[in-house]
């Protein structure tokens, strides 16, 4: 029988701090994307500059992945959503979905679309304090592209680096 896949209500989330036992956490299983490395040697730097916040998803005590969000932006030449009033030169504001990584062991059993659906709901939320259209994030490797792609982001029609896509989910 395969695996059971997860849903939203199988975590708790908290926000990394100098006391998070990151011990038992491993996403090295292709991590292409240096993803081990920052949970363990930069994530706390991030939050203490301001460049970023990482949240934890704990199923049973146990770290079943991580997210880091921060604030960013898409030009408006890089969606569909065209609001003519503001021309082409804008930026919408959006929450940057910064980097999302999953224990080895518990892949393909959706955590990294609970994280997505959990990093949206976020951004939903702000957007009622403060302006916010989309949620982007910049991935690269055909599985990623389809994985975002299954979670509703769309790839930007314009890409400033061959190997890296610029993907979006608009919020409104």
């Amino acid at each position: 029988m395969p695996p059971t896949k997860f849903v939203p209500d199988d975590f708790s989330i908290k926000k990394l701090d100098e006391k998070t036992d990151l011990a038992g956490f491993d996403c090295t299983e292709s991590d292409d994307l240096g993803l081990n490395e920052f949970i363990h040697k930069e994530a706390l730097d991030y939050q203490r500059e301001h460049m970023g916040v990482t949240y934890l998803f704990y199923n049973e005590d146990k770290i079943a992945g991580y997210i880091t969000v921060a604030m960013g932006s898409i030009s408006v030449k890089m969606t569909k959503l065209r609001i003519d009033v503001f021309g082409d030169k804008i930026r919408y504001p959006a929450v940057l979905l910064g980097r999302l990584s999953v224990q080895n062991g518990l892949r393909r059993r959706a955590v990294g679309k609970c994280m997505v659906y959990w990093c949206i709901g976020l951004a939903k939320r702000l957007s009622e304090e403060i302006g916010i259209r989309f949620v982007v994030l910049v991935t690269k490797d055909e599985s990623r592209i389809k994985f975002y792609k299954e979670c509703g982001f769309e790839e930007s029609a314009i890409h400033q680096d061959r190997d890296m896509k610029m993907m979006y989910f608009q919020l409104f």
